[in-house]
Formats: structure tokens, sequence, C-alpha cells
């Protein structure tokens, strides 16, 4: 890797291959593993060969891989993880005596629930703070400790959505991989200073892994995540929230919510390589 002294090279590392011409029978490898989980298993298994030809003048050499790797799961698949260690800021700096950046563990959404919740930068708004149940009904959302003076910031320490943070629910901490490879390569010596030679090569790599939850951006507040303006009379408010807007004469309001139950976004992809090299070698 040393070989690169300037420009991408230098950035990217090099590395060179050495390939074997000659291989006279057979040659095996296989393996497999797994992590102390029991998930992330994994496998691999390659064959080579070769034979000569032409009166020993040429050389054929093949081979072929089979790698698989199952990968694992999101963050709350390790304990470690799990403990949902994130940095909240704290603006103004200084406010309860933190700084700007405190890195702690514990850490939800205060503004994005899986069930939805009522926000508002506003202490004194009537519906700030309703989130709902799985029937329609509702409750008190279960606020943490909310780090600054923002009354909408994006995360909280403590509070309920333990195991749905969705800035880490569902991401991968290892995507699954398969990966195919075949070579050959064919030698021949036409004279004692000429050689010519003719790689093949087709290599297939697939992969896929879990994007972002959906959530909407629309009528955002202070960068948190919301639905809105949500306008009263809509017919999906449940009674007990549209007779708050009516006494309170209020027209609109903006929900955060997070769709869990749809699930992360699917990404897949599948890169295929041919390579073929003729080449004359001589003196």
């Amino acid at each position: 890797g040393a070989s690169a002294a300037y420009g991408s090279d230098a950035v990217a590392g090099v590395v060179n291959f050495a390939l074997a011409r000659e291989i006279e029978g057979i040659r095996t490898n296989a393996s497999y593993g797994s992590s102390f989980k029991g998930d992330d298993e994994n496998l691999n298994a390659a064959l080579a060969g070769g034979l000569p030809f032409g009166g020993d003048r040429g050389r054929f050499v093949w081979a072929g891989e089979f790698s698989k790797e199952d990968g694992l799961g999101d963050c709350y698949t390790r304990s470690w993880c799990g403990q949902e260690w994130l940095n909240l800021g704290n603006s103004p700096p200084g406010t309860g005596g933190r700084p700007a950046n405190n890195i702690t563990d514990d850490v939800h959404t205060a503004t994005l629930s899986q069930d939805g919740v009522i926000n508002s930068a506003s202490a004194a708004f009537p519906l700030r703070g309703i989130t709902f149940n799985s029937d329609g009904t509702t409750r008190p959302f279960q606020y943490g400790e909310l780090y600054g003076t923002n009354l909408v910031p994006i995360f909280m320490k403590g509070g309920e959505g333990h195991g749905e943070n969705v800035f880490i629910d569902g991401y991968l901490l290892k995507v699954p991989i398969k990966r195919y490879l075949a070579y050959t390569k064919s030698t021949f010596d036409f004279t004692d200073s000429m050689t010519g030679g003719f790689d093949l090569s087709y290599g297939q790599v697939e992969g896929a892994s879990n994007a972002v939850q959906y959530r909407d951006s629309a009528g955002s507040l202070n960068n948190a995540q919301s639905f809105g303006p949500i306008l009263a009379g809509n017919p999906f408010i449940p009674a007990s929230v549209q007779q708050i807007m009516a006494d309170n004469n209020i027209p609109t309001f903006t929900l955060g919510r997070s769709f869990g139950d749809i699930g992360n976004a699917l990404a897949e992809s599948t890169t295929k390589t041919w390579r073929a090299v003729a080449s004359l070698q001589g003196k």
C-alpha cells in the first residue's frame, strides 16, 4: 500500500495482486463462523484448479468463490447500542449548568413518537403534549428532560419511547452481503521469449440495507418533524381534542409521528463486473 505517493491513490491506498499462473490439480477452502450472539453467520467457499496443455507450453487456471454474510440486526439487538446514546444539544450553552453538547444515554425523541404527539413551542398551548393510544383515545405524552430552553427539541433524555428512537431503530449494524466470483487465466509460450495470456473474470455483489423510517417534514416546527397544520373539524381528530380546540378557539395544530408500523425503507443493490484482458509479454 506504500506505492502511492500523491493524488487520490495516496488517500485510497493501492493493492497489488500476484495471481498464480500455474496450478495442477484442485485446491479448496471453506470456512464458517458466527458472532458470540449466534447471529452474523458467515460462509465462504472457494475452489481453484488448473492443468497444462499444448505439451506443457500452455497453462490454464480457473477459480470460483462464494461468500455470504447474514449481517447484524439494528441497534436494539446489542445492549451497548440499545442504551440509546446520542448527543443532546443544550442551547444556550450553560442552561441547567450543562455545556453545549452532551453525549448521554436513554435519549428518545421529544417531538416524534410512533403514536403521534402534538407539538408547540409554547408551554401554554392547551394541546401540547397530547399523544394517542392505539384505539384513538388520548393521554399525556411522557416527556423526559429537555435540554436548553427550546420546548420543541428533537431529542430528550428519558421519557417515553424506549426502543422506538426513529433515528436508530431499524438501521442495521452490519448489512447482509452475498458475493460471487469466477476467474480464468490462460497463458501460452509461443516461443522461449514470447508469452500470450488471456484473463476472464466475473464478480457479483448483492447487498441490502434499511434506510430511515418514514416521517413527514411538512409544517416542521424548529426542526421537529411534524404533520401540519391539521385543521379543526378534521374528522380524524378525537372528540376530546376537537372540544379543546373549540373551547380555546384553536384553528390548527401540528403532530409529530414516525411510522414504525410501515417500517424502514428498504434498499437493495446488485453490482456485476465483467473483466477481460488479453496480453502479450516478451523480451
